[in-house]
């Protein structure tokens, strides 16, 4: 793959990630408490599923797949990978960046407490690990592996 292709594929990749992260302002106004249909217990997707293992691992596939679709080899992908592979590996990016943000959030408002900063940059942080909590648990509820 050429130094273009690889940028083009990494674009790409962004703006997956960008509409998967766009639902984060649009959480239901009620709280997010829409019904959802009861679903396997293995297609549930757990914060224990969001390693750093399966997120190189998801990184991996999906740039193999999208090198072959450049390569204009994507007949050799197979239904598999592309249906179920792919998705589940976009969700687990997803996922992995939505618990990482959540943690970095813990570990600012610690560190801010630690130095002793100023009550309203506390307040700040408070509400930013809020929110990453609240879009981790929006989407560990709003989505399932496929299968």
């Amino acid at each position: 793959m050429n130094k273009n292709q690889l940028i083009v594929t990494w674009v790409i990749v962004l703006l997956l990630l960008i509409f998967r992260f766009g639902y984060a302002d649009s959480v239901d106004p009620a709280g997010g408490k829409r019904a959802i249909k009861q679903q396997a217990s293995e297609l549930i997707i757990n914060e224990e599923d969001l390693t750093y293992d399966q997120y190189k691992a998801s990184l991996k596939l999906l740039t193999e797949v999208l090198g072959k679709y450049y390569k204009r080899k994507n007949k050799e992908i197979g239904w598999e990978t592309e249906n179920i592979g792919a998705h589940n590996s976009l969700l687990i990016i997803e996922g992995y960046g939505l618990k990482v943000q959540r943690d970095i959030a813990r570990l600012e408002l610690k560190k801010a407490k630690l130095n002793g900063v100023d009550k309203a940059t506390v307040v700040s942080l408070e509400v930013k690990l809020k929110e990453a909590e609240k879009q981790l648990k929006y989407f560990l509820k709003h989505n399932t592996w496929v299968d």
